[in-house]
């Protein structure tokens, strides 16, 4: 039997503080944008379905968007701008991100993400986490206004303590066709 929304919205004992928060709260918005949350699961079918490239796309249009409605809801710019997107990884269930070092003039920096949720119960001898890349390689871009190019150097996948991820700008023009 389908439920109306007013009548879903009624007793949600049983259910938890945390599920009975987000439906009373529904629909979840960040920067009064509409956010959902996917499983692991999913993210691996994800993975399988369409490939690291695909995904590693997807997540630098992602980081793009969300580092726009960043700087646009909050007016916050260069380092300010990227320890707060970092951070959001959090929010977002990224894992536990840590911005390691940056240099705003250079364009280089490191970031360390512990606990990926891309890497989580993944075994590999290459990185696994495309979409984490794409996701700072846009966000950077945005921030720094140039165009970078982002590696995944460690993964947890390999069992590696954290994920990190190194950046400098793209000086090669060889690559334009997959930025």
């Amino acid at each position: 039997m389908w439920m109306t929304r007013k009548r879903f919205r009624g007793d949600f004992e049983g259910l938890g503080d945390d599920i009975s928060e987000l439906i009373h709260n529904f629909p979840v918005t960040l920067f009064g944008k509409r956010v959902y949350v996917n499983s692991l699961d999913c993210v691996k079918f994800l993975r399988k379905l369409v490939g690291n490239h695909v995904l590693f796309l997807l997540g630098k249009h992602c980081g793009e968007v969300w580092a726009d409605y960043v700087q646009r809801f909050t007016g916050m710019d260069g380092l300010e701008l990227l320890e707060f997107y970092v951070d959001l990884g959090k929010v977002f269930g990224w894992g536990l991100p840590e911005l390691v070092r940056v240099d705003l003039e250079r364009g280089e920096g490191v970031i360390r993400v512990y606990d990926s949720f891309e890497a989580y119960d993944v075994v590999s001898e290459k990185p696994v986490c495309h979409f984490l890349r794409g996701q700072y390689a846009g966000a950077l871009e945005k921030i720094l206004k140039k165009r970078v190019f982002v590696v995944e150097t460690k993964c947890i996948a390999q069992d590696a303590p954290f994920c990190e991820f190194r950046f400098s700008p793209l000086r090669s023009r060889l690559n334009d066709d997959v930025w």
